[in-house]
């Protein structure tokens, strides 16, 4: 039994600077797969008789740029599927495409938003007019029986700008907030050094949320824990401060041909749902590597509570996951494979 993200189409319609798709990225050898949408049912439909799957999340590119979408959804609740949820952009989407969405069950979404600021979102996307989309949508599933939550990606362009989005969002009944901080991947790699704040930028992000979770109703998610030597989480009590898991407790990640990858990050497939069980790739070499500490790590009495942060950005660089968060490399300076 697990929890599955289907990585339904990797087409997107906005260009984000800090898009984390390996496709995008010239450092790692990940091949862009084209849609079909008979693939993507068939091989949901195959996931589903072969392994028991408690809830699906549809995660893109943008799930909604694909046509047979409804169907997709209902090939889950088809087959006994608890949750379902779709993470989209909101950009171009209709209205009474969310409303047949949501008559067919679906019961979460999740929507970006970079900046209270029109101008500042748009350029971080790509897309002019994707600012205006993104709050329309999210005023209208504000008005419905769902759980919605924003999904907020902290670069240095935008660090001063997330708490004006709280206020802008509160004040129209959002009050999930889901904050990623930046690793470097995908669109993002070439430059990842200009996009990635600083500790000290990134402490004053951490304390700007926890400040503000203290002191009004609202639920602040932080995706992507830091390194516990860099910025400890128990320095943000009123957080919630997700930190990387052991293989068989992340979030997986599975394409429309069946292959799985152990995190939403890391660009290297761990094998195929369609041929292997979850068990015979969670025992591979390659998914073993994950439980083993890195050389840099091995002083610290604090790997069991971070594993070292944000290990596939290492791979995203080129690297193996072998070496730490690249956080530790450029603030810490103890190592610079670069």
């Amino acid at each position: 039994m697990f929890n599955l993200s289907y990585e339904l189409v990797q087409n997107c319609n906005v260009s984000c600077k800090f898009c984390y798709n390996g496709w995008k990225n010239p450092l790692v050898n990940q091949t862009k797969i084209s849609y079909s949408p008979q693939k993507a049912e068939e091989t949901l439909e195959r996931l589903f008789k072969k392994h028991f799957i408690r809830s699906l999340s549809l995660i893109g590119g943008e799930p909604l740029w694909v046509s047979n979408l409804e169907r997709i959804v209902s090939i889950g609740y088809e087959n006994y599927c608890s949750i379902i949820s779709i993470s989209s952009n909101g950009f171009g989407a209709p209205i009474a495409r969310y409303k047949s969405l949501i008559g067919l069950g679906v019961e979460s979404f999740l929507f970006p938003l970079h900046s209270a600021n029109p101008q500042l979102h748009d350029e971080l996307v790509g897309r002019k007019g994707a600012w205006n989309d993104a709050v329309r949508s999210l005023e209208f599933m504000a008005g419905q029986d769902v759980i919605t939550t924003v999904n907020i990606t902290a670069i240095r362009d935008n660090i001063s700008e997330i708490i004006p989005i709280f206020e802008l969002l509160r004040n129209r009944g959002i009050s999930d907030f889901l904050v990623n901080r930046f690793v470097p991947g995908g669109a993002g790699a070439a430059n990842w050094k200009a996009l990635m704040p600083s500790v000290e930028e990134s402490k004053y992000l951490m304390q700007q949320l926890d400040d503000y979770a203290a002191k009004h109703e609202c639920n602040i998610y932080f995706s992507i824990a830091y390194p516990e030597c860099v910025i400890p989480s128990a320095s943000y009590p009123n957080l919630n401060i997700n930190h990387c898991a052991t293989p068989d407790s992340m979030p997986h990640i599975v394409d429309i041909e069946g292959n799985l990858r152990l995190c939403n990050l890391s660009p290297h497939n761990a094998g195929n749902l369609l041929t292997q069980n979850l068990d015979e790739i969670l025992q591979s070499s390659y998914a073993q590597s994950w439980l083993e500490v890195p050389e840099l790590c091995r002083p610290c009495a604090l790997f069991d509570k971070c594993r070292a942060g944000c290990r596939a950005g290492a791979e995203q660089l080129g690297f193996t996951n072998m070496l730490p968060d690249p956080l530790v490399w450029t603030d810490f300076q103890r190592f610079d494979p670069a």
